[in-house]
């Protein structure tokens, strides 16, 4: 999703949040190698410890423990200090990373919500089909269980007459049971992939409001970037509005509140409504 189009100037914000969340980006690396190494190196130096307190048979600390045990307070110490460096770091790169890739992936995410409405027809349609295609073989089914149920008891009936003389089935009605055989499997086979597709239509609504949650937070991100990049336009007016009342009338020249008209605000509501995809 691009920034506002009708912007008139930049002040490089966005361009410099993007320069910033790939340099945490390459510190975030190499700051993960070196607290593996770190990790790798405390763990190293707490085994040798080990080794050497199960192979002594003193009851005091030996010189060579003594320094194993430096060693491994220092290396745990390095590896702790290194962990905590990476937890800010991460918090950093997190915060910038909303920031980056928000224009992005508001309109990923944009797409993804067009694609399962159109998934949502898609097995509509299909559904729809598959119904036909189940009442049509539930009425074969029920026609040749008649057709059968009628050649069975003429069947029975000559077998009665001749006295066990005739043959107890024909082909024809051999033939008639195993299209039944068939045709009840095909019936089998299309309602297992109704209920695939009813249960895939029944999942659609959870990560339709997934993405709607998400959207909404990448446009609050995208909306924030907006308001800094066109912010010099009009920092100078509120600067003067602000520090002029406060001279006038005291209070926070720093921050000044601005009511915004109801027009304003219905706009833009309807402006971030039209971004997302409705069914």
């Amino acid at each position: 999703m691009k920034l506002n189009p009708f912007r008139r100037k930049t002040n490089g914000y966005f361009d410099k949040i993007k320069a910033d969340y790939a340099e945490r980006t390459r510190e975030l690396e190499a700051l993960r190698r070196e607290v593996a190494e770190a990790k790798t190196a405390f763990e190293d130096a707490r085994q040798a410890l080990f080794e050497v307190e199960q192979k002594s048979n003193s009851t005091v600390w030996t010189r060579r423990e003594q320094d194993l045990l430096r060693q491994k307070n220092a290396a745990e110490h390095h590896y702790d200090e290194l962990r905590t460096r990476l937890g800010r770091l991460e918090l950093e790169h997190r915060s910038l990373r909303w920031k980056a890739e928000a224009p992005d992936g508001l309109a990923k995410r944009v797409a993804e919500l067009k694609a399962l409405a159109t998934r949502r027809k898609q097995i509509a349609a299909e559904r729809e089909k598959q119904r036909a295609a189940i009442a049509k073989l539930e009425s074969r089914i029920t026609a040749l269980r008649g057709e059968i149920n009628q050649e069975t008891e003429s069947a029975t009936q000559a077998l009665i007459e001749s006295g066990g003389d005739a043959p107890s089935a024909s082909d024809a009605l051999v033939k008639r049971r195993q299209d039944l055989k068939l045709l009840a499997e095909a019936v089998a086979k299309v309602r297992q992939q109704d209920a695939a597709l009813e249960s895939e239509l029944g999942n659609i609504p959870a990560q339709e409001r997934e993405l709607r949650r998400c959207i909404e937070s990448d446009q609050a991100s995208v909306a924030e970037i907006d308001l800094h990049e066109q912010m010099p336009e009009f920092i100078q007016v509120i600067a003067r509005a602000a520090v002029s009342k406060a001279r006038a009338y005291g209070g926070n020249r720093h921050t000044y509140e601005i009511q915004i008209p109801d027009a304003a605000l219905e706009a833009a509501t309807a402006s971030l409504d039209a971004e997302i995809p409705s069914d």
